[in-house]
């Protein structure tokens, strides 16, 4: 144990670190179980959706950490309901990417990202479902 965790009782992860770690592996391995589930492994890039927004006139933002891969603005990419079947998949485009309260082109895996997607609607996306390229 190192120092700063004697002086400041810190022991590993926090509580709500351990939760997001859980509800990450839980909705991972729902998709890998399903017999219907794509193989996301083979794709470009991903991101667990961990919230939602709407703003009128401009589309819909998925908030979530890249989990691999890197997403581009004007990227092609689908979103996978946690059940994960491919009826179950929406196609949309991504039109602005946002971290940390700034405008960027692009977001790479660790990247906490607010995602604006464009002709989507909220009601066509929950939490724990996958952004994919």
């Amino acid at each position: 144990m190192g120092l700063f965790c004697k002086l400041f009782g810190h022991h590993g992860e926090t509580e709500n670190e351990k939760e997001e770690r859980l509800y990450r592996q839980q909705s991972e391995n729902r998709i890998e179980n399903n017999d219907n589930a794509l193989d996301i492994s083979s794709k470009n890039a991903s991101l667990t959706i961990t919230d939602i927004f709407s703003i009128t006139g401009r589309g819909t933002i998925v908030v979530g950490k890249v989990s691999s891969g890197t997403f581009h603005v004007n990227d092609s990419v689908k979103i996978v309901h946690s059940g994960g079947s491919q009826q179950d998949e929406i196609s949309t485009k991504i039109k602005g990417i946002e971290m940390f309260r700034k405008i960027v082109d692009s977001a790479s895996v660790g990247d906490n990202v607010g995602i604006l997607l464009g002709d989507v609607t909220r009601d066509q996306i929950q939490i724990n479902d996958m952004l994919i390229k």
